[in-house]
């Protein structure tokens, strides 16, 4: 199972990065840090169906696994779009 402590990072981070004040000014490389902590926490989350006997949990890690992978590839695209000048 999943460490708590790693879900409550990815929570905290999730929350962060919502609740960001709109007057900071924002950091270029934050699309990097976003899209590699969503594909480390992925990843976990598939290591962990393997050691799981539990359905339930392992259908639970697939779709969360799955809405990172996701989010990471919004991330990706639109590093993507702003290296091309937003074409």
């Amino acid at each position: 199972m999943i460490p708590d402590q790693n879900l409550n990072r990815f929570f905290i981070f999730v929350c962060s990065t919502l609740c960001m004040k709109q007057d900071m000014r924002f950091d270029r490389l934050y699309p990097q840090r976003a899209r590699k902590q969503f594909t480390d926490l992925a990843s976990q989350m598939c290591d962990e169906m393997e050691h799981t006997q539990e359905p339930n949990l392992k259908a639970m890690l697939n779709t969360s696994a799955e809405v990172l992978n996701g989010l990471a590839k919004s991330f990706s695209d639109y590093e993507i779009k702003r290296m091309q000048g937003g074409r």
